[in-house]
C-alpha cells in the first residue's frame, strides 16, 4: 500500500510539533513535506522557539523522502500556510 505524502506546517510551537510529528513518525509517511515561517524580528524569545521547532521537524528516523521549506522572512500566518500548502500541493 503507498502512503500519501504528509505536509506538517509548524512555527513557534515546540510542544504541539512534538505531538505532532510523534504521530507522524507513527505512520512513516514516505514523503514528508515540512514548512515553517520565519519568527518574527519583533518578538522576544521567537527565534529560539522556531529554532527548536525545526529541530523536531528534522529528526526523520525512517526510510523517507524529505523536503523542507524553512523561510527566512517571516510571511505571516496566512501567506506562510497559504503558500506551504501550494508548494506540498505543486510537488505532492
Amino acid at each position: 500500500m503507498v502512503s500519501p505524502p504528509v505536509l506538517i506546517i509548524a512555527f513557534n510551537r515546540p510542544e504541539t510539533t512534538e505531538r505532532v510529528f510523534a504521530a507522524v513518525r507513527q505512520a512513516r509517511p514516505a514523503k514528508l513535506f515540512l514548512a515553517c515561517d520565519a519568527p518574527r524580528s519583533h518578538r522576544a524569545g521567537e527565534a529560539e522557539l522556531v529554532a527548536e521547532v525545526r529541530r523536531i521537524l528534522q529528526q526523520v528516523d525512517w526510510p523517507c523522502e524529505v523536503k523542507t521549506r524553512f523561510l527566512e522572512q517571516n510571511l505571516g500566518c496566512g501567506r506562510a500556510v497559504s503558500s506551504a500548502i501550494e508548494w506540498f500541493l505543486n510537488d505532492a
